[in-house]
């Protein structure tokens, strides 16, 4: 499949191309969603498209104890690059982070509801997830945050430190 910039289209036939691409895209990750959700996902799931951070090969403690923004931003840089997915973050897990995530285009994180947790540490003082492009012409497209409970309470007197902060980025 390959990769298109809206400033590259020339004629309507790019255009389709697109549209169509995007379409397929759509329908793999619908797909590799309601594998989540049946439970029946893996690391690589559905051709590369979900993976769970629990996973050894990504070497994440996920136990609240350990600050792990860097390696957890590795995990979502590297499924961004591979043309994005689903990063699970399994039930009765805590992602401890001191740095805002970036979720990049075509990239979602997906938790189990309230067990599946993204806190904060005290020392936090940029938001918890970002949804951020360069400027509107390099938006973020298609990404997403899923059941996951975010945990700010250590952080919430700090300036600058809140949930979730959204710029540059279009569902269009």
């Amino acid at each position: 499949m390959s990769e298109y910039r809206w400033q590259d289209i020339q004629p309507e036939s790019d255009l389709a191309a697109v549209v169509e691409q995007f379409n397929q895209r759509g329908r793999e990750m619908d797909a590799a969603f309601r594998r989540l959700m049946n439970g029946s996902e893996g690391i690589r799931d559905a051709g590369g498209l979900v993976y769970d951070l629990s996973h050894p090969r990504f070497e994440l403690a996920l136990d609240g104890v350990r600050e792990e923004a860097a390696e957890a931003q590795a995990v979502i840089d590297f499924v961004a690059a591979a043309g994005g997915g689903i990063i699970r973050l399994p039930p009765n897990s805590t992602l401890l982070v001191g740095t805002s995530l970036e979720i990049p285009s075509d990239t979602h994180l997906k938790g189990a509801g309230s067990s599946s947790v993204i806190k904060a540490t005290a020392g936090l003082t940029t938001p918890l997830i970002k949804f951020a492009g360069t400027s509107p012409a390099d938006r973020v497209l298609w990404a997403g945050i899923h059941d996951l409970l975010l945990d700010l309470a250590d952080a919430s007197s700090n300036v600058g430190a809140h949930g979730i902060f959204i710029e540059h980025a279009s569902n269009r």
